[in-house]
């Protein structure tokens, strides 16, 4: 019968050995077992619950954490344990709920710390959690964090600002300041919502308290409208969230706001006011044509104001009077404080007259001036280059079905009433999913409609890697991939998992095919940086580096290029494959041209081309690659040296004292004298029976005043000449000796006697 102590004991003893022994199946088995005899025994339950998570049953684990939650509300092993179950499976707000809890039941246990980490947890997982976020401000005071804490105090006034409770805001505010004086965003949002409230104040004031606001009377003619009224009807008349919508509002309440200036110098006169008046009325009561008939006579009249081009090109765009919508907006777009709504008019206009290139390229500036506001100042310039990239890869691709979901979305998400704070969160999310520091992109985001599973996905695959459960990841990987195959980043995740699991082939081949599909879909940068990453793993590969070259070639960064043809032809040298290294500095020499330094590039080539020959001892070829080397850089010593040793051994002596003498000159320009003996010492000793490298050194150590030195090199000339039958030159050698001043220059002019005397 249950509740046999003996028998839990020992189903507990066989489930923990099963455990250790990764038998999970086997440990499931012992669990239930220790379950009949004691049902509500919390460590038997979370033993259980454990074993289903390992083997990947995430909602039985599920059920069986919520039962041992329900056995001990708070006990902290079993809501962390639920609260991990949960965030596996994407209930991100219920793991946030569940954690906020774990952080209470530590907390009273006097765990603070580990408190904070629960709190933390919530607070990152869903980024409106509160209640999460106060209790991890209160725990960091008490842990003496303080500037932690006012970090999370600051945070806590950003959502309570979002929501519109401004006197909560404030209030976190001044707690932030308290706790550090410097914190910024807290001192920020303080800044904001003071100068807020004192604009509204001085707004009211305009009117004073007891003075009546006017009233719009109804229109005729020659009637001048009420700010007020003609605010009230704008609003009406374009009540949507969109840039244009904004943008129309913002040009009503401007042309609206002249009328205040009648009758001052610089204000419109009566008549203009009239008509400004009379094409707002018509316009708020959709009479269009009327309306446009108006504003035609205000830009006739000399009224040349933004407003008027945008309202104009707002109401041709309704007519569907479309090119003159497209130049209306042109005038407008020049306005920065209308250009983000002209481009989005102009998005709008070209769809409508079904010039879907043009409508894309502006809708994709609405996306990159809204992006480059959530940015650093410094990432600026490398979003306008993705931009501008994007733009590119749509129009050259023409993948119209793919263009018109992009266009579907962002119409849906600009129409939203808190786009803005949407934005702010997105770019929230995208920096913290990013890989490798990559710059991730509003329009990536749009252009994704599984998002909400991607940064589920990807937030959990990194909560995961980081506590080391590997396989966990991956199978959430794999999970968000089924969902969103084309997400390229989930399938880096997986790449990155691989490596960490040390399958380095499984990562490589998942690198390549990410890749690949950056290249087809016109996203060679991207493409790039993952070749680089699998290059780093598998240095030797040929093919990728290859295809490295080709993309890099493509995109005319020809010193990348060569820099990746170095590699590869070293690659191949180390294989023992020298003909292909050959091959590719062969290659390399045809792309060198492009590049700026091209110079450079050639000698380094050559060089690399002339040892190799060297070392198969084909001199005629290496030969050639030290000419052409000294063809385009003379200076180069290396070069020369090489060209007088391989003249030399193919007998061309002529050639070798030339290309020396080129090389001594070098040196002796540079004033590297003891580079000279150094070069013709080693000549000398490596043929001594070259006259004219005797003669050289002779002549060089004469120069240096080494003149016993240089007497006995011209000794042994002298005797060389001898023997060879030149007593010409001989007798020239012995005179040079006596001009030294031997000790025994009585003997060297008997000699010289001897040998003129014989030559006669």
């Amino acid at each position: 019968m249950a509740g046999n102590r003996d028998v839990y004991k020992q189903a507990m003893r066989t489930a923990f050995d099963h455990s250790w022994n990764q038998d999970w199946k086997a440990a499931i088995e012992a669990y239930k077992q220790a379950l009949m005899e004691f049902p509500q025994d919390l460590a038997a339950t979370l033993g259980l619950g454990g074993a289903f998570l390992e083997l990947g049953q995430l909602k039985i684990a599920l059920k069986v954490f919520e039962r041992a939650v329900q056995l001990a509300p708070t006990d902290p092993k079993a809501l962390s344990s639920l609260a991990d179950v949960q965030e596996r499976l994407g209930m991100l707000e219920e793991a946030a709920a569940t954690h906020t809890q774990t952080g209470h039941a530590l907390a009273q246990k006097g765990e603070l710390e580990e408190a904070a980490d629960a709190w933390t947890r919530a607070s990152r997982l869903v980024p409106d959690q509160v209640e999460a976020y106060l209790h991890l401000a209160q725990a960091l005071e008490q842990l003496n964090r303080p500037e932690q804490a006012a970090a999370e105090y600051a945070t806590l006034a950003a959502t309570a600002q979002r929501q519109g409770d401004e006197d909560l805001a404030i209030e976190y505010c001044r707690e932030a300041i308290r706790l550090n004086p410097d914190n910024s965003k807290a001192q920020a949002i303080l800044s904001t919502i003071e100068k807020a409230r004192e604009a509204e104040a001085i707004d009211l004031s305009f009117w004073g308290e007891s003075a009546p606001k006017p009233a719009r009377p109804e229109p005729t003619d020659e009637d001048i409208f009420s700010f007020e009224s003609l605010a009230a009807e704008a609003e009406a008349e374009t009540g949507g969230h969109s840039p244009m919508d904004q943008a129309r509002r913002l040009a009503l309440q401007e042309l609206a706001n002249m009328l205040f200036e009648a009758g001052s110098e610089s204000g419109p006169d009566v008549t203009m006011v009239a008509t400004i008046g009379r094409a707002i009325d018509l316009q708020t009561h959709g009479l269009l044509d009327e309306a446009i008939e108006n504003y035609r006579k205000l830009l006739k009249s000399g009224l040349t104001h933004t407003a008027v081009f945008f309202n104009l090109g707002a109401l041709y765009y309704e007519r569907r009077y479309y090119d003159d919508a497209v130049e209306a907006f042109r005038r407008s777009m020049r306005d920065e404080n209308y250009a983000l709504g002209s481009h989005y008019a102009l998005g709008l206009t070209y769809r409508a007259d079904g010039k879907s290139d043009r409508s894309l390229e502006h809708f994709i500036e609405v996306v990159k001036t809204v992006d480059l506001q959530t940015v650093h100042p410094e990432q600026a310039a490398e979003l306008t280059a993705i931009y501008q990239q994007l733009t590119d890869s749509y129009i050259a691709k023409g993948d119209t079905e793919k263009a018109n979901t992009f266009t579907e979305t962002l119409l849906k998400f600009f129409s939203e009433r808190n786009w803005e704070r949407k934005v702010r969160e997105a770019r929230r999310r995208m920096d913290s999913m990013s890989e490798d520091g990559r710059l991730m992109t509003l329009a990536e985001y749009l252009e994704t409609p599984e998002m909400e599973i991607i940064v589920s996905a990807m937030a959990l695959t990194a909560e995961y890697i980081r506590r080391n459960m590997l396989m966990t990841a991956a199978e959430e990987c794999f999970r968000a991939i089924q969902k969103a195959p084309g997400y390229l980043p989930l399938h880096i995740r997986l790449a990155d998992i691989f490596l960490k699991q040390e399958h380095i082939e499984e990562a490589v081949t998942k690198f390549l095919t990410v890749a690949d599909v950056y290249q087809m879909r016109g996203d060679p940068q991207r493409a790039i940086s993952i070749y680089h990453r699998i290059l780093r793993l598998a240095p030797m590969d040929v093919k990728v580096r290859a295809k490295l070259i080709d993309l890099l070639v493509t995109r005319g960064e020809a010193d990348q290029a060569l820099e990746q043809y170095l590699i590869l032809a070293d690659v191949y040298y180390q294989l023992a494959q020298v003909d292909y290294a050959l091959e590719k500095y062969h290659e390399a020499l045809r792309l060198a041209p492009s590049s700026a330094n091209e110079t450079a590039w050639k000698v380094d080539i050559l060089h690399r081309m002339g040892d190799i020959y060297n070392q198969r001892v084909d001199w005629a070829q290496a030969t050639k690659a030290y000419e052409a080397i000294v063809a385009v850089a003379p200076d180069d010593e290396r070069a020369q040296l090489a060209l007088v040793d391989l003249y030399f051994k193919q007998s061309q002596k002529e050639k070798a004292l030339q290309s020396l003498d080129m090389l001594l000159n070098l040196y002796q320009s540079a004033g590297k004298t003891q580079k000279v003996l150094a070069v013709l010492r080693e000549a000398v000793q490596t043929r001594p029976e070259e006259m004219g490298l005797r003669a050289r050194l002779a002549a060089a150590y004469a120069q240096q005043g080494m003149t016993k030195q240089a007497i006995a090199e011209y000794d042994a000339l002298g005797e060389m000449q001898l023997e060879a039958g030149l007593r010409d030159e001989a007798a020239r050698t012995i005179q040079t000796i006596i001009n030294l001043g031997p000790d025994d220059v009585d003997g060297y002019r008997r000699l010289y006697s001897q040998i003129k005397g014989g030559s006669q």
